[in-house]
C-alpha cells in the first residue's frame, strides 16, 4: 500500500507564466520595392484567361503580366 504521509501536495500555480514571444511580422506587411513585381488578383472567365494566355504566347510576351501592363498603358492613354 502507498504511504500517503510522504506524498507532497501539489504546489499552487499563482501566475499566468511567461508572456508569449512577440510575433514576427509577416512579409506581406512590408511595402514592395517599386520595380518589383507583385501579384494582382481578380477573376475572369476561364475562356478569357485562355485567350489572354494564348495571345501572350503568340505575340512573344515574356508573360501575361507584360501583356497586362501593355494593355493598361494603352487604356490610360485613351481614357484620360
Amino acid at each position: 500500500m502507498v504511504n500517503t504521509t510522504q506524498i507532497k501536495k501539489p504546489s499552487r500555480h499563482t501566475g499566468k507564466g511567461e508572456p508569449p514571444a512577440p510575433a514576427v511580422a509577416s512579409a506581406n506587411l512590408q511595402k514592395a520595392v517599386s520595380n518589383d513585381k507583385v501579384p494582382i488578383q481578380f477573376k475572369v472567365a476561364a475562356e478569357v484567361r485562355r485567350e489572354v494566355k494564348t495571345y501572350a504566347i503568340a505575340h512573344d510576351y515574356e508573360d501575361q503580366s507584360a501583356l497586362f501592363v501593355t494593355m493598361w498603358e494603352f487604356w490610360k492613354r485613351h481614357n484620360p
